[in-house]
C-alpha cells in the first residue's frame, strides 16, 4: 500500500469474539475469557497503548476485566472512518487513536 500511495486510505482492525482467561484449566490450557487485545493499523492511526493493562489480580470470576468497550472502538471507526452518524455513536465515545 506505501508502494502504491495508498496507505493513508487503509484501516486494518482485529477482532476477536473472545478473550483467554487467566488461570489453566484441567489440560494446561486456557478457557475462553472475556477480555482481549485489539489491533489497528493504517496510515492515520495514531500508535499507542489505549486502555489500561489488565490487572492480574482483580479478575471477575477468573476472568480479566476489561477496560475499553470494543464497541467504542466500532463507534471511532463508524464516525472517523467511515463518517456517519447514528443512535450507536451516543451510547459509545470513541477513542482517539485516529488521525
Amino acid at each position: 500500500m506505501i508502494d502504491i500511495g495508498r496507505w493513508n486510505d487503509v484501516l486494518i482492525m482485529t477482532y476477536s469474539e473472545f478473550g483467554r482467561r487467566v488461570g489453566q484449566n484441567g489440560s494446561n490450557g486456557t478457557d475462553h475469557g472475556t477480555a482481549a487485545p485489539h489491533f489497528v493499523t493504517g496510515g492515520k492511526v495514531r500508535g499507542g497503548l489505549y486502555g489500561k493493562q489488565p490487572d492480574l489480580n482483580d479478575l471477575d470470576y477468573g476472568d480479566l476485566k476489561f477496560h475499553v468497550d470494543y464497541r467504542s472502538m466500532y463507534s471511532t471507526v463508524a464516525k472517523n472512518w467511515w463518517n456517519t452518524s447514528t443512535d450507536f455513536l451516543v451510547k459509545y465515545p470513541t477513542i482517539n487513536f485516529l488521525l
